[in-house]
């Protein structure tokens, strides 16, 4: 079992929530999910918001655990071995995954491929802090 430090991955989660808030929002990407994206109407819309953030919480959580993780496993810890591990996992898995769920569920493409691009960059930046912190222990 690899050596994890659970503050590495809370601050790599954090980072990876403030991301998917930026993200998500009207500043960025927001506006063009705003007609593919419902949170159940106006009555539903703030606990809806407030279930979406707890539950993306414990994703980026799991995320950054895993990442982290994976790192210690693989010795990923230079800037060139980490982008080969985050490009695979999001090869394989992110990309691959939603793109499949877009053409089998009919979804919106621009949501496909801004989704797609999250994982890309939240992962990238969970990844970095990682290896930034573990080499500051």
């Amino acid at each position: 079992m690899p050596k994890v430090d659970l503050v590495v991955v809370f601050s790599a989660a954090i980072a990876g929530l403030c991301l998917g808030i930026f993200w998500y929002s009207r500043v960025l990407f927001g506006r063009w999910l705003a007609g593919s994206i419902s949170f159940g109407g106006a009555s539903a819309g703030k606990n809806k918001k407030y279930k979406i953030v707890f539950f993306q919480t414990i994703a980026e959580l799991a995320a950054a655990y895993v990442l982290a993780a994976l790192i210690a496993l693989t010795g990923s810890y230079s800037l060139a071995s980490l982008s080969e591990l985050i490009l695979w996992l999001w090869l394989g898995l992110a990309a691959a995954i939603l793109l499949e769920t877009t053409l089998r569920e009919e979804r919106s493409w621009p949501a496909c491929f801004i989704h797609i691009g999250f994982y890309l960059a939240d992962w990238s930046l969970m990844g970095l802090i990682i290896i930034n912190l573990a080499g500051l222990k």
